[in-house]
């Protein structure tokens, strides 16, 4: 239909004088628009399957089909044989078949929850030890930014994402709800290995998503990232 409105704009034109039309569809501009601008990039939403949050059963519903959920963790130093053999057990016995579990370690420059919880309990009505406090807290943040700024000492935050999804039919409600019910078992045995497991929800998703796909902000870094992608 969108061409063959095309092509009668376009007769329409040369019968009053004009070779074609100035009219154009949203579609077309748009990709003009895009190409002209971003020399032809591709937007992250592209790669990016997460679509809606469900907040009844806090499942994410993506591309495809799939739903699921995305948990964060502590990171747990030290683990013996005996934790492994736990989470060994469990994924043997747990896991559907029919799923896709994923774990991913971050060194995260965003320390804003370790630094409010170290200022919060230093909180003093002395003027002198109130600024000392806040000028620690700036000297680690600006550490955190970057090389550039941070003499090579780069405070980071460890954490550990758990994300998993499978293909939904329809989305049902009873689909949802095995998504939950696995998720439930889930958390009940990272907690018992004393993870803190916690539902990441959009926000939280977009938090993560954001620092993941941001270039970093001194010189050395974005020039460093943009040649890494564009060799990939």
């Amino acid at each position: 239909m969108k061409n063959l409105y095309e092509d009668f704009a376009n007769k329409a034109a040369q019968v009053i004088g004009f070779e074609s039309t100035d009219i154009e569809t949203g579609d077309r501009v748009l990709k003009n628009l895009f190409e002209n601008s971003f020399f032809g990039g591709e937007p992250l939403r592209n790669y990016l399957n997460y679509r809606y949050f469900e907040p009844k059963s806090e499942n994410f519903l993506m591309t495809n089909g799939a739903a699921g959920f995305l948990l964060e963790i502590c990171p747990l130093v030290g683990v013996d044989n005996g934790v492994v053999k736990s989470l060994n057990l469990f994924f043997a016995n747990e896991l559907p078949k029919d799923g896709f579990l994923q774990f991913f370690l971050m060194a995260s420059s965003d320390i804003d929850d370790f630094l409010n919880f170290w200022q919060a309990g230093r909180t003093n009505s002395h003027p002198i030890l109130n600024r000392i406090t806040k000028t620690r807290v700036d000297y680690f943040k600006k550490q955190a930014a970057g090389f550039r700024t941070s003499g090579k000492k780069l405070p980071r935050n460890f954490k550990i994402f758990i994300s998993y999804s499978k293909i939904c039919k329809h989305h049902t409600e009873n689909e949802l709800s095995e998504l939950k019910q696995f998720r439930a078992k889930l958390t009940d045995k990272l907690a018992s290995l004393h993870l803190q497991p916690n539902i990441c929800n959009p926000a939280k998703l977009v938090r993560f998503a954001r620092e993941f796909f941001e270039l970093g902000q001194d010189e050395g870094t974005i020039k460093k990232q943009v040649q890494r992608f564009v060799n990939y």
